[in-house]
């Protein structure tokens, strides 16, 4: 996931997989098993049931080795029933952050924050912002109500609380973890500055601070830099960084790379932490120039870096590496591996005892943008067996009080036909409320938090000038879809006219 920018559709569903190398394990095992050759004189039935056992262990092995489906991330509803109910899907405007903690999986994500307050003459504003809050994943094992998803169990995700609960509100973005001398590290841009805590073993989190007590001094952020990266329109744009912190632990050392700097535009900053002091080591190379930021991960004893180019024309990623003795290399393309956001590196080991090896994995996104999709059809209950092409209404627009609120609503009528014959219309009410925010109105990103419901209302079509002779409809209930708009449906009976 990843978003850019004031937009509306900056907020977008947190989705997550898996893959577990030691899944595999055991179906490598049965296949080389099913493997072992025959006796030159064996049966043809017999070698026919081991080319059977072979294909189907096969086919096992390479469904272990792949990714399970993307799914949203699905809250503890034992723990967190309010949370559940108020929010079914995580939206977020910026990539979280996830780290190990000694076997759990902890992950920090940009929370948006809206509240009501006064302006003058007693109007009402909304006041917007971010704030970082933590969440761990609880696994299948001790979620056994957790639907299955593939072939893996899904786990839960479990809300642990806001990282600075004492701060009410205020900018906290970016966030980047890594676990460092045994303890989860957290660096984050807050306001104009980078924010350094680590999580105690009660759950709370603290400023790091050096042998004397104090807070470390964090590495410096050029102010005029970090408004330009949170987009033109500067420090009232609070939806999300172009480009995220990334933090890695190599050669004992924390360190962090980001586009914060007081240097040139898409230039990348390097700072080491030893343990109580920050140093920054410099700026990349000019070959080392991005649009975004560097996924970092230590491996074969370099420190390593893929980013995507700052080059408009050139979509190929670039890696580079790090080392004490040598600096940063000046870069090269990875062929083959093209994208515009930032990737993920990870390093892990894999295989069995006493042939183990260590591998450095990559994901990234590919070149296509997102894009709406065009308005769902309405949807087609068991009972119709054909359809027509819809026809949708104009949008009408109905405002509040003083203008702060409006809803944007149409209705779509599509032709039908039932399987007893009679031919029906499915009329759909679309609804989406906005706000006024900044310049003009944006859509409410409530809207799909809080499950509105249709508790009655009419349809009335005029029947003259028509083929069919209709009185009304009723619409009841009602479902918000993944985009946030609101739909109730209701069927009206066609009866044509003899005139």
């Amino acid at each position: 996931m990843d978003a850019v920018g004031w937009t509306a559709n900056s907020f977008l569903p947190v989705s997550w997989t898996s893959y577990t190398p030691a899944d595999v394990r055991p179906y490598l095992e049965e296949l080389e098993r099913v493997r072992t050759p025959l006796a030159a004189d064996a049966p043809a039935q017999e070698t026919e049931q081991r080319e059977r056992a072979v294909q189907k262990a096969t086919a096992r092995v390479e469904a272990a080795r792949k990714w399970t489906p993307d799914r949203p991330v699905q809250w503890d509803t034992d723990r967190d029933a309010e949370l559940q109910e108020a929010a079914s899907d995580l939206v977020t405007p910026e990539t979280p952050a996830i780290v190990d903690d000694n076997g759990t999986l902890r992950m920090v994500y940009t929370r948006i924050i809206e509240t009501v307050h006064m302006l003058s003459q007693g109007r009402r504003g909304m006041r917007t912002s971010l704030r970082l809050s933590e969440a761990e994943y609880v696994p299948p094992a001790k979620a056994p109500g957790a639907e299955a998803v593939g072939h893996q169990p899904a786990g839960v995700w479990r809300e642990t609380g806001f990282i600075h609960p004492e701060q009410g509100l205020s900018n906290q973005q970016a966030p980047a973890l890594a676990m460092f001398n045994g303890q989860v590290h957290l660096v984050h841009l807050h306001g104009w500055q980078l924010n350094h805590l680590i999580r105690g073993t009660d759950g709370t989190w603290k400023t790091v601070t050096g042998p004397d007590g104090t807070p470390v001094a964090t590495p410096k952020v050029g102010m005029a830099k970090a408004s330009r990266e949170r987009g033109a329109q500067g420090s009232q744009d609070l939806y999300g960084l172009n480009a995220n912190v990334r933090l890695a632990v190599h050669d004992g050392q924390l360190h962090l790379v980001h586009r914060l700097g007081e240097g040139a535009a898409n230039t990348l900053t390097h700072c080491v932490f030893d343990g109580t002091t920050w140093t920054t080591k410099g700026t990349l190379p000019a070959t080392n120039q991005t649009s975004r930021t560097a996924a970092l991960a230590s491996y074969d004893g370099k420190l390593h870096a893929v980013y995507p180019n700052a080059d408009e024309k050139n979509s190929a990623l670039r890696h580079t590496w790090w080392t004490a003795a040598d600096g940063w290399a000046p870069g090269v393309d990875l062929v083959g591996h093209d994208s515009d956001n930032t990737p993920a590196l990870l390093v892990f080991t894999e295989g069995p005892a006493g042939e183990e090896r260590e591998a450095m994995l990559m994901v990234h996104r590919g070149i296509e943008r997102w894009v709406e999709s065009p308005p769902p059809a309405p949807p087609i209950p068991p009972e119709v067996v054909s359809t027509e092409a819809t026809v949708y209404g104009p949008w009408v627009v109905d405002e509040g009080p003083g203008g702060w609120s409006r809803l944007r609503h149409r209705t779509t009528l599509t032709p039908a036909t039932l399987d007893d014959g009679k031919q029906v219309l499915i009329a759909v009410w679309e609804a989406r409320a906005e706000y006024y925010w900044l310049s003009g109105h944006h859509p409410d990103p409530y809207t799909k938090l809080h499950a509105p419901r249709i508790s009655g209302g009419t349809l009335w079509l005029d029947p003259e000038g028509s083929k069919f002779n209709i009185a009304n409809g009723t619409f009841e209930g009602g479902t918000v879809d993944k985009d946030g708009s609101f739909r109730g449906r209701c069927f009206l009976v066609l009866q044509r006219c003899l005139l």
